[in-house]
C-alpha cells in the first residue's frame, strides 16, 4: 500500500454515463463524490481502514473547537474534523453510494467569540451569526499573535472566496459538478490539457484557462469542508 500512487481516479472520465445525474443527486452525494477524490482522504483510507476508531494519531491536529490551536486526536475525531464526516468512519472511496453511513457536515463558524458576548451566568460565549457572511475568530494571547493573525487571514480569505462564489454570484451549479468530477479523474489519469478541454459542455474561447480555473475549483471542492 505504501507504494500506491495517490490520488487515484474514481471513474473513467471519458464516459459521462459514469457520473451522477445532477437533478437526481443530493447534496450529501455530491459531497461524497468530491471527498472520495480527495488525495489525502484516499491515502488515509488506505493506511487506516483497518485501524480502531480510538487509535491516537501521530502528531498534533487543529483543535475542532479552536482552529488556531492544535491537539492530539483519536482517529474517529480526526476523520470527523478533517473531512466533515459525522460518524468519523472511513468509507472505501470505491463505493458509489455509501447511503446513511456517510453523513457530511461542515462548520459554518470557526470559533466565533467576541468578548462583549460573554455570558457570565452560563460561563460561555453566546454570539450567534446574523447571516452566513459573518465570521469571527478567537485569539489566544498565550500563543504567537502574528501566527494567529496569518492563520485568521487565511480563514477569512477562504470564506470570502467561497461565499463570493456560492452566494454573491448565484446558486450552486450542479451541472458543473459533473465537469469538475470528470476533470479530477482526468487529471488523476494523467490526461493532457488538450484531452481535458473536451470535457466542457459548451464552446469556450479560452479553453486552456477554463481547464485551469475549473480544475482549481474542483480541487477546492474535493479538499475543503465547504457547503455544496
Amino acid at each position: 500500500m505504501g507504494c500506491k500512487k495517490f490520488p487515484q481516479p474514481i471513474k473513467d472520465w471519458k464516459n459521462i454515463k459514469n457520473y451522477p445525474i445532477p437533478k437526481n443527486t443530493s447534496k450529501n452525494q455530491w459531497a461524497w463524490e468530491f471527498l472520495r477524490r480527495n488525495p489525502d482522504y484516499q491515502e488515509d483510507y488506505s493506511e487506516y481502514k483497518d485501524s480502531p476508531p480510538d487509535l491516537m494519531m501521530d502528531g498534533e491536529f487543529i483543535d475542532p473547537q479552536n482552529p488556531l490551536l492544535t491537539k492530539k486526536l483519536e482517529l474517529k475525531t480526526y476523520i470527523q474534523t478533517r473531512y466533515g464526516v459525522c460518524r468519523g468512519v472511513l468509507i472505501d472511496p470505491a463505493i458509489d453510494s455509501p447511503g446513511k453511513i456517510f453523513q457530511y457536515k461542515t462548520s459554518e463558524i470557526q470559533g466565533v467569540f467576541p468578548n462583549n458576548f460573554w455570558e457570565q451566568s452560563k460561563g460561555e460565549y453566546t454570539w450567534k451569526p446574523k447571516h452566513h457572511l459573518q465570521l469571527a475568530i478567537v485569539f489566544d494571547l498565550s500563543c504567537s499573535l502574528q501566527e494567529q493573525i496569518n492563520a485568521a487571514k487565511k480563514i477569512f480569505n477562504n470564506k470570502k472566496e467561497f461565499f463570493k462564489d456560492q452566494l454573491l454570484l448565484g446558486k450552486s451549479r450542479p451541472d458543473k459538478y459533473v465537469e469538475y468530477l470528470r476533470l479530477l479523474d482526468a487529471k488523476y489519469s494523467d490526461a493532457s490539457v488538450i484531452e481535458m478541454k473536451t470535457i466542457s459542455s459548451s464552446v469556450i474561447d479560452n479553453a486552456d484557462q477554463w481547464v485551469y480555473d475549473s480544475l482549481k475549483r474542483a480541487e477546492e471542492l474535493s479538499q475543503s469542508q465547504i457547503v455544496i
